[in-house]
């Protein structure tokens, strides 16, 4: 019997689907998201993992077999972590595996729904397209990224502005007017009292509140690693705006993926599965799994979508038109696009919305700031004068 490599998302889901078939034995079970020593570290980037794909995909276009393109679209001189994994897969390749098996131990560049395209793609002869549709897949999450990172770098900007210059105030301008109020022995309002006290505090004690904040940041990243992290995904879902705004994004690479999956002849149930790790939401995904178990039990996926009740209705409607016509990768890139669209609207409404309420914000910490500590000398040189 014939090896067999099967994508999942889960063991317990590799082991349900070697065992539905009854023809095979599950004899090693690999988590892809932890493999790859250390190509794990970092994320390739999308502009240079696009490049490569483009290259390989015109070489093999022309005819050239599968390894000698792959080495041509890399110069050997390169020295990044993505010339290495290609560098190691060529040599597996040359030994005799497949493409999919070769490139499964590095995630980080070749996710687990890309390789089991390839897997598919290798048995029908397809491989040059399903490389195409693996570029245009990337090149739309990356445009998604930028319009959600343009959308918060603003915000993002002027909350450091804010806590720099208040820094700075309380580290090196408050202390000096310190002094000037001490000499005046003028009664001080409770404000300037309030950031007095603050500004000695953080003189004396600004190391223990660095190190206060990193910690809180590095508990912070470690529960996003445990089950709260599911809870804290299921709230923000529910937030107004915000919740839309995520479920935009989650829609959107969902049924992107699930449409290369289907468009390069992957079975729609284990497609399914594999699409599951890139919705990026742990609470959306353990939904979905639900899903998939429906769908296993016999439903079709527009029913099992519209019974869990998550997705909009929209949507499901789509699903349930390219169910019935024959023409479900279309009607999932339908489904994509106008999450996109819809996704770059509620951030062009919440930023116009947001911006000036930040602006605002800013404004009144900075003008408080000032008032506090000038407000004294006012008083001073009113009775002065």
């Amino acid at each position: 019997m014939a090896d067999r490599v099967v994508f999942a998302p889960t063991e317990e889901a590799a082991r349900a689907s070697v065992e539905r078939d009854g023809e095979a034995f599950l004899l090693e079970c690999r988590d892809l998201s932890r493999s790859g020593g250390i190509f794990r570290a970092r994320k390739v980037p999308d502009e240079e993992l696009i490049t490569f794909l483009r290259q390989w995909q015109v070489l093999l276009r022309a005819g050239t077999p599968v390894a000698q393109a792959m080495a041509g679209a890399v110069d050997r001189k390169e020295r990044t972590a993505l010339a290495r994994m290609l560098r190691a897969a060529r040599g597996d390749i040359e030994g005799g595996r497949s493409v999919s098996e070769a490139l499964a131990p590095f995630p980080r560049a070749f996710p687990a729904h890309f390789v089991a395209a390839l897997s598919v793609a290798e048995r029908t002869g397809t491989l040059p397209d399903t490389i195409g549709r693996q570029i245009d897949y990337l090149a739309r999450m990356r445009d998604l990224r930028r319009t959600v990172t343009a959308a918060a770098a603003y915000p993002a900007i002027l909350l450091v502005t804010l806590v720099g210059v208040s820094i700075f105030l309380l580290l090196y301008v408050i202390p000096n007017f310190a002094q000037i109020y001490s000499d005046s022995k003028a009664q001080l309002p409770a404000i300037t009292v309030l950031f007095l006290s603050a500004s000695a505090g953080f003189s004396a004690y600004w190391p223990w509140v660095l190190a206060v904040l990193a910690l809180a940041v590095a508990a912070l990243r470690l529960a996003w690693r445990t089950p709260a992290r599911e809870r804290l995904e299921r709230a923000m879902l529910s937030m107004p705006k915000i919740g839309a705004i995520l479920m935009d994004q989650i829609l959107s690479r969902f049924s992107r993926t699930l449409s290369t999956l289907l468009r390069g002849g992957f079975p729609l149930l284990d497609s399914l599965r594999v699409a599951l790790d890139v919705v990026g939401n742990r609470h959306t995904a353990g939904r979905l799994r639900k899903v998939a178990d429906r769908i296993e039990g016999g439903e079709s996926l527009a029913a099992a979508l519209r019974s869990d009740g998550m997705l909009p209705e929209i949507a499901v409607r789509l699903v349930d038109a390219g169910e019935k016509g024959g023409n479900l990768p279309e009607m999932l890139d339908e489904i994509a696009a106008y999450s996109e669209d819809d996704l770059r609207h509620r951030i062009k409404v919440l930023t116009a919305l947001f911006e000036p309420l930040m602006m605002l914000f800013v404004g009144l910490v900075v003008g408080i700031l000032v008032v506090a500590i000038y407000l004294p000398i006012f008083r001073i040189a009113g009775v002065v004068g």
